[in-house]
């Protein structure tokens, strides 16, 4: 999805944690010698190369999930077991950032303890209202399920990510039914388990 960033600094921090590259923050009127003097000062601290948290102290996860995203950046979302963590799926932050860009994105830049992941359900996976809703750039609920059905290693694991979503109302059996009949999720592993269990969450709901 296309979002358009605040023309200036501080509304641009205000919508990425606190977060900025250099590239943008020269675009709102910050030099070059202005950036280098707030990193060697630890005014603004170095996440990656090029990116920035513009405030002194711990960095908290937010900041880290951003970073990520503008270190990547070729349209970047949240996505795998980060998503989850964003949809509260799960209650552990991933030890990795986990991103996925455009299958048509070419070769990101490299981002110590970030994996990215090229996808072709992108931009149609990415949950649209994120940045209105507070949350960085990130894949839909019911996606972030099917994502972690594709890597899981038994049936049980990738149906208890459905059960998770649909428990803490992140996502309904309907909806992800529905994203799973879609172009890109034709050789989705464990589909028949999934199904099976949507059926029953479904009746469940319904009792």
């Amino acid at each position: 999805m296309v979002v358009i960033l605040p023309e200036t600094l501080d509304g641009l921090l205000a919508m990425q944690g606190n977060v900025v590259t250099h590239a943008q923050a020269v675009a709102r009127g910050k030099s070059r010698h202005e950036i280098a003097t707030l990193a060697r000062k630890r005014h603004w601290q170095a996440l990656h190369r090029g990116v920035y948290y513009a405030m002194p102290g711990p960095v908290p996860r937010e900041a880290l999930l951003w970073g990520a995203l503008c270190r990547v950046g070729h349209g970047a979302v949240l996505s795998h077991e980060t998503a989850a963590e964003v949809w509260k799926l799960t209650d552990r932050q991933s030890e990795v950032i986990h991103v996925s860009i455009p299958r048509q994105a070419g070769s990101p830049p490299a981002a110590a303890g970030v994996r990215v992941h090229h996808s072709a359900r992108l931009p149609r996976a990415e949950f649209p209202a994120a940045i209105l809703e507070g949350l960085p750039p990130v894949t839909r609920a019911a996606e972030t399920v099917l994502d972690l059905a594709n890597t899981s290693a038994t049936a049980q694991e990738a149906v208890a990510w459905a059960i998770k979503a649909c428990q803490r109302e992140a996502a309904t059996p309907d909806i992800i039914a529905m994203f799973m009949s879609e172009p890109g999720h034709r050789r989705l592993r464990w589909r028949d388990d999934l199904r099976a269990a949507l059926a029953e969450i479904r009746f469940g709901m319904a009792g």
